[in-house]
């Protein structure tokens, strides 16, 4: 959940959607309260409102596919890069929000795993 302002899905993906849209309004309404829907949020309430990037450590991004953030992520991902913040961003094809959780076994969610953990060390 990075953009407060994500209130649409692809209905190409919206069928798979384990996060859906109004889960989201409910997250950020019940995390902004009465500034939800506001122009004038906080960078640290909803980092996709930031103007600057610059600061920031380097992050390890990770979305499926199928997942309501995935344009978000990847939107974040660009503007980290044009800033100048080393990036590690995953789209993890085909899969869902929170697919590491349903299936801990799947292949997919031990790379990810995988995948974090390398990230990390390298720190």
């Amino acid at each position: 959940m990075l953009d407060d302002r994500t209130a649409h899905a692809d209905p190409r993906v919206e069928p798979f959607l384990t996060w859906s849209v109004a889960d989201n309004i409910t997250g950020w309404q019940a995390y902004l309260g009465e500034m939800y829907g506001s122009g004038d949020l906080p960078a640290s309430a909803s980092v996709a409102r930031a103007r600057s990037l610059d600061d920031l450590p380097s992050a390890y991004l990770e979305v499926g596919q199928l997942d309501l953030f995935c344009a978000e992520a990847v939107t974040y991902a660009t503007r980290l890069m044009e800033h100048g913040v080393p990036v590690q961003l995953s789209v993890r094809p085909g899969v869902f929000h929170g697919f590491d959780q349903f299936a801990p076994e799947a292949l997919v969610a031990r790379d990810a795993f995988a995948d974090r953990v390398t990230f990390l060390r390298r720190l």
